[in-house]
């Protein structure tokens, strides 16, 4: 690898060894020291050049650190490291002064020239910024480094790049200005001519690319060299110049050379050197004719240019150069062939050529003959290029062509003394070449270039050459009239193009068409300083010469004759054509005027009925250009008389109209104006405007409608922004939309009507089309606005800006009427969402009207919007409360101070639109102007807080529905008023809020019902307290926050005013009862022993009320018979606050309870409970939803049975701990008396009613309370509703759903017996079953059970389920069935878990389950793990993660308890599949399952021990054979569990031979993969297996197994022959398999 006396290359000149000591040295006195080491090539290194001041290298120790680093990153290789390094250049030469800046200049033009070639562009873009940087800078201080690098900034002007180029010519423009850029080139001559000779010459190892670059910038620079330079001609330089061109190589660069650039490089250096130096020109003219004549048959149209410019300029200067080339035989037809192809698209450029070569080539012809031949051959050959596609739409090239057409044929009439040859001439070439371009469709824009400089040259000629002109105009008349008169079946666009050559004729500089742009458009630039000879000189040369008058009568002549043969043919065959050239004609006032003076008054009166006559069968814009030309010079009765009778034809009117409206030439007329103010005109507009609001958006009437509104309000008159019609036109389109609007809103098209029309009316909003309208359609407009929520942002904003500009000329009269409109519309609001479009509206008019600075009237005009107290009572209505708080007074959280006995009804969201909408609305107001509103607060904001609680509690009352469009409005609307309420609410002062609590407080006082809501919602968020003399039983019942010591002394004044009530009047006592409730369920634990002794006197009292009253108490009665007046009312009431207190008591204080005291709830528990069997013996819907007696009496009994079983629950589960903390007897009692007679009532109740399908609000909840309270009956009383459970698992309510699952998990011990016993029947029946179907019960929902979305589904395709929706029942019960079924399994034993496994297998429902699991389980986003204890209560709220939730506990049931059967279907699924559900595992699920079975795994039997670690995720088993051998084996589990292959691993063995030990280590392996349970499961199995082969049992011959692996049966069926004995299924797969019914082993038959 190298010696140690191996030495490297020495640096040139490096005559000292290398010292580190010397280094170190020399580093320590250098600050900020930036080292070159390791620089390529040609980077930052101190240079002393010639014309350098640096006297030696270490001048460089004066250029700052910064400055160093940027320059060494110049000399990386790397591009974006250079770009980086310039910038950073740039802003160094910026930030530092130009002392600093003159210590960095030695360094600079070494790095600049070469950056200045660097290969890639952009690097030498910012090379040249940095550079006009740095010589900005510096000034006339770069003097003495100019020579260094002025010949690659002069040479860097002509780079292939754009920016890099224009850069450097630029920074030299800016360094030199005016003459001082000569002198520095005369003072660099010699520098630049070095550098563009090595450019041109010298050969470097660079690329193609590169050297092409260099090349053309050395031949583009002395190109520019001999532009620029003054000294030229002076001796000193000329040697220079001459060694250049006497060296053969530079011919051979061009010889080689195959780019198009340096070509083009190259003949403009030959040009300017001919210019510049003709003498040296004149000396190589043998060497430099060759070299450019030789590219004649370069066919390359970019340097087609330069080529025949540098031809022209050499043939015309250096003497003898037609020697060279043969202007006949070889440029000639070069030359000709150019012309053909249109010069190649350099026809701008080439064409100012033409005529001179012409006279050259002309003066090279010995006879007249050979030039008139060159005549017709070079006309030819312009017409044929004026005929290429390529010019068809190139105005300036046609331009071009056209014009050396022409001045050639001046050319050729000025020397030809023989006339004969122009008529010649133009006989027989130029009409024919015209008939040509006619019939060859042409385009208009080529045909009228050539006819414009046709007419220019006519001109020219009638006024110098009257005889070739007169000639030539025969000529062309013949040709023109022979067109124009030929059968109409000819190709239409010849009349076309007849009509365009005449009205070009008539005014050569008239536009035409769009495209037929001017010949020669001309920039004239004006400066401030420019003098007044410049502007006249500019207006003369703009003046147009006017047309002769013989010339124009001639063409007017013609063209009258033209039109009456048009008007001929359109009254016998109605052409169209032939109307189509009368029509175009008819425009131009002379041949009009022409026309008319020729024709009679009968004949211009029949010419108007052909013309209507044709206006009414064609209805185009032609025929009514036409019309309205013609009737404009016609007398003022006969316009009206024709008008009139028009106007009766509506589609012939709308197509005038039309035409006068876009067409802005016949504005100016007279017959149009009065037209257009025509009443006709106004109806017709309205008509339309109403029309398009009926018809569909495809309707062809609609399109043409549209077409003239759009005109109508669009059109303005010529030169200023005034409409064309009357304002009382467009007022009327207006007012037409607005009735439209009104009229078809809710139409399906209305949405698409607005936005059209919207479009339409965006002209005339933007200008000041609509300033003066009328009152009523400006408020009709805010009508529409505050109507439709539907209409588009943009309309919306045209619109808007549209009533801004109507209401300009009176903004605080429209902005108060406007707001009477929305406050109008806001007492009338019928649909939600509608607030925020009034808001908006409104706040767009306040805008208007504070831009007004009138502070006053801007106050007025909130003021205006607000409601009054009476409104707002309006909206809350006493008795839409009442049935809105149906749910809080079924379930006692609220107390009415009157006794309900009036129906619940159905809550309408519809009936709450007004409220929430007004209250929304007034809030936004309020937020976005709170300046406003600063006396208002205190008596808004509680009505704000109102609605909010409103909108809660119908978010609350309607989440067990579908989340439908107007649901959804009202969750909106309840966070956005929630919202605002608290942005005003924390803009108020602590006075504020606390003025604001007190009011709240004293309308729930008053009012109660929603105000109590509005009170709660309001002190959770101020917390505020309250004196004690204002601490009343009222404020408890409306605040749910007061302190313990406060709880606890009004709770003893409650029970004291209860023994104070006299037992006959117990029935007054049911708000004092409530009250009682409501305080112990603040106090909790929290309550001291004095209240604690009055709460169990409480109870005392009440049974002495039960005692003297017992029939009051209702017991066995129906409630449904129970009067609803008098003390019937409060009874009832009485009782219900009775069992709620003492469900309460029972549920916080239970072991405060002696026994008499729970003998008394028991008892009347049980008592009660009769009246509830006799209330609900038959179930109507009117029960399950309004009767308010029964439905608060069953959900209060409800809950006082739930708690009784919970604590009976608590007690029997942990009997150490509680058993002496409640009377001994209970539980036992409960169990053997109670228990029974409760669930026998409850239960059969509960079933009754979940066959109703009732959706309301009050079912829901009863349902929900009924199936909270069964979850705790005793199985006994199950066993007897089991038939009826299952189907409720697909019930409409998921209560039901979760209450029947519940029940029927007590249910599973019993069934698991009972299939236990049938398995072993089958067995001794010797009727082995591979598969087994579960309890058809549990089946039941799988079977049944419609999930189309999702089985439509591909796995791992991700669905939401909306919660309550009918696709989130059926999920549920799904789920909840798959659950069920998974416990059967988990509980069943191995044989009847594996049948049970190969049914659900082969009859595909793990697979659609699998399926199922993956589209709902979020598998990418879930990072959490599994929990697989998840229970769900019958009250569960369901939400998208609850469905998520049970989706993935019940794929980790199934992997935990069928791991075989769901890892054979992911090994069946497809890689995408499999994919995802093995990370899904491996993520969330494994990691629970390992701990789960590790944690069970440890087990000791009589021969084998089981352990675990946990760490590892190993299992350790210890088999022992006798006393002296054992074996153990070693289990990995791995990260994917269950899914992936346990790996079985050999630990010590004694005593067991190498095949029996790869044996049972391959059964070990198959037992715990293949078979549906627990690690500790498959080892039992094995262990078994092991155990039978040492009790003798012979294995199966086919598997090797004893028992077999999947149904765990022995060895069975025995061969006759043989005697082996074989599994039935193994022996099944054999025969099979082998198509073979002998026995495997003897191979008899079997």
């Amino acid at each position: 690898m190298g010696g140690k006396d191996k030495k490297g290359p020495r640096t040139k000149g490096n005559t000292k060894p290398s010292s580190s000591g010397r280094s170190a040295e020399l580093l320590g006195h250098v600050p900020e020291f930036v080292g070159f080491s390791g620089l390529p090539e040609g980077s930052y290194v101190p240079i002393v050049g010639t014309n350098s001041l640096i006297e030696d290298a270490s001048s460089d120790l004066n250029v700052p650190a910064d400055f160093r680093l940027s320059l060494r990153k110049m000399g990386k290789r790397d591009s974006t490291t250079k770009i980086k390094a310039l910038q950073e250049f740039s802003e160094l030469c910026k930030q530092n002064s130009v002392d600093t800046l003159k210590n960095v200049l030695p360094f600079w033009p070494r790095i600049f020239s070469r950056l200045a070639i660097d290969g890639d562009r952009r690097v030498r873009e910012y090379l040249h910024k940095s550079h006009f940087q740095l010589t900005n800078q510096l000034g006339r201080n770069i003097a003495p480094y100019l020579k260094d690098m002025m010949g690659a900034w002069f040479t860097s002007q002509c780079d292939t790049y754009a920016p890099a180029s224009s850069l450097a010519s630029h920074s030299l423009k800016t360094c030199f200005p005016g003459n001082k850029l000569l002198d520095a080139i005369a003072f660099c001559h010699n520098e630049i001519m070095d550098y563009i000779k090595d450019s041109i010459f010298k050969e470097d190892n660079l690329s193609d690319e590169q050297q092409e670059r260099i090349t053309i910038g050395g031949i583009g620079g002395y190109s520019l060299l001999l532009q620029q330079t003054k000294s030229i001609g002076s001796e000193k330089n000329r040697p220079r110049h001459i060694e250049i061109w006497e060296n053969a190589n530079l011919y051979k660069v061009v010889e080689k050379s195959k780019s198009l650039i340096i070509k083009q490089a190259w003949f403009g250096l030959i040009y300017n050197v001919v210019h510049y130096l003709p003498e040296i020109a004149q000396e190589n003219s043998k060497k430099i004719l060759p070299s450019v004549f030789k590219f004649f048959d370069d066919s390359e149209s970019t340097s087609q240019l330069a080529l025949w410019e540098t031809t022209l300029k050499i043939l015309m200067n250096i003497e003898n150069a037609l020697s060279y080339v043969n202007l006949s035989s070889q440029a000639t037809p070069k030359f000709l062939n150019l012309l053909q192809n249109a010069c190649s698209g350099n026809a701008s450029k080439i064409c100012p050529l033409v005529v001179p070569y012409v006279r050259l080539l002309r003066d090279n012809k010995k006879n007249s003959i050979l030039k008139e031949e060159l005549d017709h051959q070079v006309i030819k050959a312009l017409f044929q290029g004026l005929l290429c596609r390529h010019i068809a739409n190139s105005s300036l090239e046609a331009s071009a062509l056209s014009l050396s057409l022409f001045q050639l044929l001046d050319y050729i009439v000025k020397v030809t003394q023989d006339s004969s040859h122009v008529s010649e001439l133009l006989q027989n070439t130029l009409i024919p070449s015209l008939d040509l371009m006619m019939k060859s469709q042409c385009s208009e824009l080529v045909l009228s270039a050539v006819i414009r400089q046709m007419t220019m040259t006519l001109n020219s000629w009638f006024i110098t050459e009257e005889k070739i002109a007169t000639e030539f105009w025969d000529l062309l008349e013949c040709f023109i009239v022979t067109l124009a008169t030929q059968p109409p079946q000819f190709e239409s666009s010849v009349f076309k193009n007849v009509s365009l050559i005449i009205l070009v004729l008539m005014n050569s500089h008239s536009k035409l068409d769009i495209r037929a742009k001017m010949t020669k458009r001309t920039i004239r630039l004006r400066f401030a300083d420019a003098n007044a000879n410049d502007d006249s000189k500019s207006q003369e040369a703009s003046v147009v010469p006017e047309m002769p008058t013989l010339f124009k009568e001639k063409v007017v002549k013609m063209s009258v004759f033209i039109c009456k043969d048009a008007l001929k043919r359109c009254e016998t065959s109605d052409c169209e054509t032939s109307l189509r050239l009368f029509a175009s004609l008819i425009e131009c006032e002379d041949i009009l005027r022409g026309f008319l003076a020729a024709e009679s008054t009968s004949s211009i009166e029949s010419m108007l009925c052909l013309i209507q006559r044709l206006l009414q069968k064609l209805r185009n814009n032609n025929t009514s250009s036409l019309f309205f030309t013609v009737l404009d010079v016609q007398d003022r009765d006969l316009r009206h008389k024709i008008l009139e009778g028009l106007s009766l034809d509506k589609l012939t009117c709308i197509a005038l109209t039309t035409t006068a409206l876009e067409n802005p030439n016949l504005s100016q007329k007279e017959v149009v104006l009065e037209w257009l103010e025509s009443p006709n005109v106004g109806k017709l507009l309205i008509s339309a405007t109403k029309s398009v609001g009926t018809f569909s958006n495809e309707d062809e009437d609609n399109a043409v409608y549209w077409r003239l509104l759009r005109a109508a309000l669009s059109a303005k008159k010529q030169s200023s922004q005034v409409p064309l019609l009357k304002k009382e036109h467009i007022s009327g389109i207006v007012k037409a939309f607005i009735e439209t609007l009104k009229s078809e809103l809710m139409e399906e098209d209305s949405i698409t009507y607005v936005q059209k029309f919207s479009n339409v009316l965006k002209p005339s909003a933007e200008s000041n089309v609509l300033l003066e309208s009328s009152d009523e359609w400006l408020d009709s407009l805010v009508d529409v606005l505050c109507s439709s929520v539907h209409i588009q942002p943009e309309s919306f904003s045209i619109l808007l800006q549209l009533w801004k500009h109507g209401a300009s000329y009176a903004i605080h009269c429209r902005c108060q009427s406007a707001v009477t409109v929305i406050r109008r519309k806001l007492l009338a609001i019928q649909e939600y969402g509608m607030a925020e479009r009034l808001v908006e509206v409104f706040q767009h008019i306040l805008d208007l009207e504070l831009q007004q600075n009138d502070p006053e009237v801007s106050h007025l005009l909130v003021r205006q919007v607000l409601l009054t107290d009476v409104e707002w009572m309006d909206w809350m209505k006493d008795s839409n409360s009442c049935d809105l708080m149906a749910k809080e007074i079924m379930s006692g959280n609220y107390c009415h101070v009157v006794p309900i006995a009036n129906n619940f009804k159905p809550v309408q969201l519809n009936s709450w639109v007004g409220l929430l909408n007004a209250a929304f609305a007034i809030s936004s107001i309020m937020v976005h102007n709170q300046h406003m509103f600063e006396e208002d607060r205190t008596e808004l904001v509680p009505n704000i807080f109102y609605a909010s609680a409103v909108a809660g509690v119908l978010e609350e009352v309607n989440r067990n529905r579908t989340k439908d469009a107007v649901l959804k409005d009202v969750e909106k609307m309840s966070g956005m008023l929630e919202n605002n309420a608290n942005i005003l609410l924390s803009s108020c002062s602590t006075l504020e809020k606390s003025n604001i609590l007190n009011k709240i407080v004293s309308n729930a006082r008053q009012h109660r019902w929603i105000w109590c809501l509005a009170a709660r919602k309001l002190q959770t968020i101020l917390h505020q307290s309250f004196e004690e003399n204002e601490t009343t039983e009222d404020i408890v019942l409306i605040l749910p926050s007061l302190s313990d010591e406060e709880l606890n002394r009004i709770t003893l004044s409650q029970i004291s005013k209860l023994s104070t009530i006299s037992k006959n009047n117990w029935t007054e006592s049911f708000q004092i009862l409530a009250s009682v409730r409501f305080l112990l369920e603040k106090l909790k634990a929290n309550i001291n022993s004095g209240t604690m002794d009055a709460v169990i006197k409480s109870i005392t009292i009440l049974q002495s009320w039960q005692l003297e009253h017992d029939e009051s108490f209702i017991f066995g009665q129906d409630l449904k018979t129970v009067s609803r007046t008098g003390s019937c009312v409060k009874a009832v009431w009485t009782v219900i606050e009775i069992i709620r207190l003492l469900s309460v008591i029972v549920e916080l204080y239970p072991y405060k309870l002696v026994h008499s005291l729970w003998d008394f709830i028991l008892c009347s528990m049980t008592s009660w409970c009769t009246t509830l069997e006799e209330s609900w013996a038959e179930v109507s819907s009117s029960n399950l939803i309004s009767n308010p007696f029964l439905l608060s009496f069953t959900i209060a009994l409800c809950r006082l049975i739930q708690n009784c079983g919970v604590i009976i629950a608590d007690a029997e589960q942990k009997k150490d701990e509680l058993i002496s903390a409640i009377p001994p007897n209970l539980v036992s009692e409960w169990n053997d008396v109670f228990s029974d007679a409760t669930y026998n009532t409850l239960l059969p109740i509960f079933l009754r009613l979940s066959r109703n399908n009732a959706s309301h609000i009050s079912s829901i909840y009863l349902m929900e309370t009924l199936a909270l309270s069964v979850r705790n009956a005793s199985v006994k009383v199950v066993q007897s509703t089991a038939d009826k459970l299952s189907p409720l698992l697909l019930a409409k309510h998921s209560a039901i759903q979760f209450a029947a699952h519940g029940l029927t998990i007590k249910l599973l011990p019993e069934i698991i017996s009972t299939e236990l016993a049938k398995s072993k029947e089958e067995v001794d029946g010797d009727q082995e079953k591979t598969e087994r179907p579960p309890p058809q019960a549990l089946l039941l929902p799988l079977e049944k059970v419609i999930l189309e979305v999702l089985d439509d589904l591909r796995c791992g395709d991700l669905h939401t389920t909306e919660p309550y929706s009918e696709e989130c029942t059926q999920l549920i019960g799904y789920f909840l069935g798959w659950d069920l079924i998974l416990r059967l399994c988990g509980c069943s034993s191995s044989e009847l878990r594996y049948q049970y496994a190969s049914y659900l297998s082969n009859s595909k429902l793990i697979s659609r389950l699998m399926n199922i699991l993956f589209c709902i389980i979020p598998h990418t986003s879930f990072q959490q793990q599994a929990d697989l204890e998840i229970e769900f209560l019958p009250n569960v709220v369901l939400t998208e993660k609850v469905i998520q939730d049970m989706a993935i506990m019940i794929y980790s049931s199934t992997l935990r308890h069928l791991p075989a059967v769901v890892r054979r279907w992911c090994n069946n699924a497809d890689k995408r599949t499999a994919s995802l559900v093995e990370k899904f595992t491996s993520r969330c699920v494994s990691p629970v399952l390992c701990t789960l079975d590790l944690q069970f795994c440890t087990k000791t039997w009589d021969n084998m021990t089981v352990r675990v670690r946990p760490t590892a995720r190993e299992v350790i088993a210890t088999y022992k054979l006798n006393e002296e051998g054992s074996m153990e084996l070693i289990m990995q589990l791995p990260a994917n569990y269950p899914l992936g292959n346990i790996v079985v691993e050999t630990g010590r063995k004694v005593g067991v031979t190498a095949n029996q030990w790869r044996s049972w280590i391959l059964q070990l392996q198959t037992f715990l993969m293949q078979q549906n349970g627990s690690i500790l499961d498959g080892l039992t199995l094995w262990k078994r297996n092991v155990d039978k082969r040492f009790e003798g049992i012979e294995e199966c011959y086919i598997c090797y197994y004893v028992l077999h692996g999947s149904n765990y049966q022995l060895p069975k069926l025995s061969c006759r022959t043989c005697r082996k004995k074989f599994h039935a299924d193994c022996l099944y797969k054999w025969f099979s398999t082998s198509n073979n019914s002998t026995c495997p082993l003897c191979r008899n038959l079997f």
